[in-house]
């Protein structure tokens, strides 16, 4: 219902101006546009600044759980690699082992 006041107000006052502004259809219809568009614009609202740092306190701890999730990933991919290395040593000391024993 509040849309649809909001669209009557706008063509009454497009339409107000098409009559009284001499015919002028562009005009009129810009002036229409324009009308709408501040009549569905929300107002800027006043922010608590005790909310506000919450939700900056909750941005920042986001921000360091994902760095904590990335530091940890690159230490499990550090860890994996160097477990392959030394699998890859042994092996290799095993294979030694055996040509060194024939």
């Amino acid at each position: 219902m509040q849309i649809f006041l909001k669209f009557l107000l706008a063509a009454i006052v497009g339409s107000t101006w098409y009559h009284f502004g001499g015919g002028d259809s562009a005009m009129a219809l810009i002036f229409f546009f324009v009308i709408l568009g501040v009549l569905f614009m929300k107002p800027i609202r006043y922010q608590d600044p005790k909310r506000r740092e919450e939700y900056m306190q909750r941005i920042r701890d986001s921000r360091e759980r994902k760095i904590a999730l990335e530091n940890e990933r690159l230490e499990e991919l550090k860890r994996l690699k160097k477990n392959a290395l030394e699998q890859e040593e042994k092996l290799k000391k095993d294979f030694e082992q055996r040509i060194n024993k024939r």
